[in-house]
């Protein structure tokens, strides 16, 4: 098929799709799943670069939800490696779907189930803070072996969304020469870049955590992160609030 004709982001689309079939070829057990390209930092300083959700769309006669893979349209300016590291990432998380594992725990961690899995679809897996072996990388033969792929996906990735610091950024006018009164610019909050993201895969969904308090051993408690950031949720024995574990 001729991408010539095709809007950029189609372009990107097409390649992941091409991409996603391929590894779905190599590793039957990697689910069917919709791409979605969209924003990764709305609403968030944390650049979601993608994650995987088990049953989240209609198709057709419906009998069967598909999964969701998505993808942060801010990482795409990230070069076809480290791309397709988030996609095998996502696709391992996939792996645990189709096999009843659970990867993640508290929503988050990511635990030595997700790290064997990982190791088993061409990714290394290393720890990353509060997340457990969130941090993957796919290894030199797995690239080798994905280049077909990756030339497409490269020739495709002509863009990429800003994040919402860029864009604040530029609606203010925000450059780095000094005040003219000498006054420090106040700071935009920094953007912090995961990894990759797993949330949503599996009990809890994205927006809950685990939060602790100051008992001995420390009460743990889910919630939403919107209800955390309210107001504090206290605990009744130590008279202190939950906190984001």
């Amino acid at each position: 098929m001729t991408t010539t004709g095709l809007g950029p982001t189609t372009r990107v689309m097409h390649a992941m799709e091409q991409l996603w079939a391929e590894v779905r070829r190599r590793h039957p057990d990697v689910p069917e799943a919709i791409l979605v390209l969209a924003s990764g930092t709305m609403g968030t300083t944390t650049e979601i670069h993608g994650h995987f959700a088990r049953s989240r769309w209609h198709v057709g006669d419906g009998v069967d939800a598909r999964a969701e893979f998505f993808l942060g349209a801010e990482g795409l300016r990230r070069s076809p490696a480290e791309i397709l590291s988030t996609t095998l990432h996502e696709a391992a998380h996939g792996l645990a779907v189709t096999r009843d594992i659970v990867d993640v725990s508290d929503g988050r961690y990511h635990n030595k189930r997700f790290a064997a899995l990982a190791a088993e679809i061409g990714l290394r897996a290393d720890q990353a803070d509060r997340i457990g072996w969130s941090a993957t990388t796919a290894l030199p033969a797995t690239i080798t072996s994905y280049q077909d792929e990756l030339t497409r996906l490269e020739t495709a990735l002509t863009v990429w969304r800003h994040t919402e610091q860029e864009v604040a950024r530029r609606a203010t006018g925000s450059t780095a020469l000094p005040d003219p009164e000498g006054e420090q610019e106040e700071p935009l909050p920094p953007v912090f870049i995961a990894p990759v993201d797993g949330r949503g895969a599996h009990r809890g969904g994205p927006n809950y955590v685990a939060a602790i308090c100051r008992c001995e051993p420390p009460r743990r408690i889910r919630a939403a992160r919107s209800s955390l950031e309210l107001g504090p949720i206290t605990c009744t024995l130590c008279s202190e609030p939950f906190i984001e574990a």
